[in-house]
């Protein structure tokens, strides 16, 4: 083992995740699963992975890597019951044991996954700039990063920080949310888009700690190629997306009523030509 993946390998074991992360939220999914690629990071015990098992269907893919050996052994022991219990015949999920600082150990490749889930965990990251790119890495264009996560808007001091660590305390490790947007802009991110996540009800419902306000958001983001500048596009949606039947939601501020020209700005419409929307969307010039 090198340097570096004992430097790892000691952050990793240093945080308890006996009871499960502190301030953990519910799972959210993106729609538009089926048939897709999806890689949980930090997938424990395998919950999210069943989950998403029986999203993705028999022709999609459900992978889970976590940094603990035992956790992965416990997801694969559990693994047939719950493709039984997904209906399907044939499994669809691979479990891995890696760092999310290295996923190439886990041999995701470049450019192999339609959508990367991580839940209420790059708080903890021992480097989450690098797991950042990493994600970045393995998304195919057109991508999709989905995070539900946890910010604060004055995050604690080191000492503090260090002691939330050991206790898998995703409150005391909190950042800013424009501290994150930072590090999502330095892995390659170019764009994102947020949801209000306050449905999510974190253990103890507690929304301010020692004097500060903690929001829980989904922050979605895309793999795009094509150019955020320019002039503005049309965006209309055509349905078909369950379950959004009547206006497609990319995020609190972008909805997208069936059938009616929306006007988008250059950077957001390539989200409706470049991901795996594309099919249900009519973009044209202004």
């Amino acid at each position: 083992m090198t340097e570096a993946m004992e430097d790892l390998a000691t952050y990793y074991a240093g945080i308890s995740r006996d009871g499960g992360l502190i301030s953990k939220c519910e799972m959210w999914l993106p729609p538009m699963l089926e048939g897709a690629t999806v890689l949980d990071i930090e997938c424990r015990r395998g919950k999210g992975v069943y989950k998403l098992s029986e999203h993705v269907g028999q022709s999609g893919q459900a992978l889970g890597v976590d940094t603990d050996a035992a956790f992965i052994e416990d997801a694969i022991a559990h693994e047939a019951e719950n493709l039984v219990r997904n209906h399907l015949t044939v499994s669809n999920m691979c479990f891995r044991q890696a760092f999310p600082e290295n996923l190439a150990a886990a041999g995701i490749e470049d450019g192999s996954v339609d959508v990367v889930n991580v839940n209420s965990w790059l708080n903890l990251a021992y480097d989450r700039v690098q797991v950042l790119r990493e994600i970045y890495r393995v998304l195919k264009p057109g991508g999709e990063f989905y995070h539900a996560g946890l910010f604060v808007d004055n995050p604690y001091d080191s000492a503090a920080r260090a002691k939330a660590l050991t206790d898998g305390d995703a409150y005391g490790t909190a950042t800013t949310f424009d501290a994150f947007c930072a590090d999502m802009a330095q892995a390659g991110f170019d764009n994102y888009f947020v949801i209000d996540g306050g449905g999510n009800q974190p253990i103890g419902g507690r929304w301010n700690r020692d004097g500060r306000h903690f929001s829980p958001l989904v922050i979605r983001s895309f793999k795009l190629a094509g150019s955020a500048d320019g002039p503005g596009r049309n965006v209309v949606y055509q349905g078909g997306i369950p379950p959004f039947l009547g206006a497609f939601v990319l995020d609190d501020a972008h909805s997208y009523p069936a059938g009616t020209p929306v006007a988008t700005d250059a950077a957001t419409a390539r989200v409706f030509t470049e991901s795996r929307y594309a099919a249900a969307f009519a973009v044209a010039d202004r």
